[in-house]
């Protein structure tokens, strides 16, 4: 009998078996530790473009090689490694930013938003980013400010972007 659970459980070639659960195990750590890192939604800030309690990947290497661009959907780094909110990035390093009765303005010109479907009536005064900052904010604009996480933030707080 426990010749039988051991062929079920290791197989013909019980060595063979572990290198192959060895390199399945490195493979996957790889993959979803530095390319994609799976992701649960939670939260309406980015509705209904990204829904709440969605599964998602986000592709850690998407700004290796380039910045993020206004209506990119990033991710930002919080704390650590694993919190992460999705953001869309509204303006980028220099660029000056308001916000008045709902209308974004991105260097005194309106910025159109076809991706906001909740429209609500943020206000804030115009500001202007830093080299290294981007501004970014949650598409569903009809919750109040002081509920999302939006704002400026540097670009080593930028994870990467969203894959699916």
């Amino acid at each position: 009998m426990a010749r039988i659970i051991r062929v079920a459980v290791a197989g013909r070639h019980p060595r063979r078996t572990a290198l192959r659960a060895a390199l399945i195990a490195l493979v996957a750590s790889l993959v979803f530790g530095r390319v994609w890192r799976p992701a649960w939604v939670a939260g309406e800030s980015m509705a209904p473009t990204v829904p709440d309690r969605s599964f998602r990947f986000v592709a850690l290497l998407r700004y290796a090689r380039r910045d993020p661009q206004p209506g990119d959907i990033v991710a930002v780094r919080m704390a650590g490694r694993r919190v992460m909110y999705l953001k869309r990035v509204l303006a980028t390093g220099g660029d000056r930013i308001a916000f008045s009765n709902g209308v974004l303005r991105v260097n005194g010109v309106v910025r159109p938003e076809p991706y906001v479907q909740f429209h609500g009536d943020w206000t804030f005064a115009e500001t202007t980013l830093a080299a290294d900052e981007f501004f970014v904010a949650g598409d569903n604009r009809a919750l109040p400010p002081p509920a999302h996480v939006a704002g400026a933030v540097r670009r080593d707080r930028i994870a990467g972007g969203l894959l699916y």
